[in-house]
């Protein structure tokens, strides 16, 4: 697969925004993933150091660069640099033409609509720029936030994924779908 471009200009719908991680978002990365919430319903470590953020920047950037992967921040797109969040295509199936699509957002910009804001932005751009057919969400079962979030994004409830993910083999996931047009 050919290395995946970052969004240029970022994607934004005027109130949040989705660009690439850099180095100068290590401090807010570790600040923000402190938070139990995100741990409890995500793969985030915890707790989540300094050297995990670093470690992290590295692996979505070889993500990218094979392009199976694309990890980008949230931010308020008033400056480009609060982190309100992440999302992501998580692993991308190129021969599916199918991603799964995950995110998390910090404590402080919760219940402001940030999640579907930023899935709806990258899904746009995953049907648009990367021509992707499908895009799956996975919840935990007592996630209803989570569940809601990709329900307000056009997400239906399916049986099951297509797209593979191991590390979430076990966790008590309910799964959505959502297709191009």
């Amino acid at each position: 697969m050919p290395a995946l471009a970052l969004p240029d200009p970022p994607l934004s719908d005027g109130v949040v925004a989705l660009r690439g991680f850099d180095s100068g978002d290590i401090d807010a990365l570790v600040a923000a993933l402190q938070d139990p919430a995100i741990p409890r319903w995500t793969l985030v470590p915890d707790p989540y150091t300094h050297g995990d953020a670093r470690d992290h920047l590295r692996h979505i950037n070889r993500g990218r660069a094979v392009g199976n992967r694309l990890s980008l921040a949230i931010v308020d797109a008033r400056d480009g640099r609060a982190l309100l969040g992440s999302v992501a295509l998580n692993p991308i199936d190129w021969r599916l033409r199918a991603a799964d699509i995950g995110y998390w957002v910090a404590a402080p910009a919760r219940g402001r609509g940030v999640a579907t804001r930023a899935v709806e932005l990258l899904a746009a751009h995953a049907f648009g720029t990367l021509g992707l057919e499908r895009l799956e969400m996975r919840a935990q079962q007592g996630n209803h936030v989570s569940q809601a979030v990709a329900a307000r994004a056009g997400f239906a409830r399916v049986a099951a994924p297509l797209v593979q993910r191991p590390e979430c083999d076990g966790l008590p996931d309910v799964f959505f779908a959502r297709l191009r047009g």
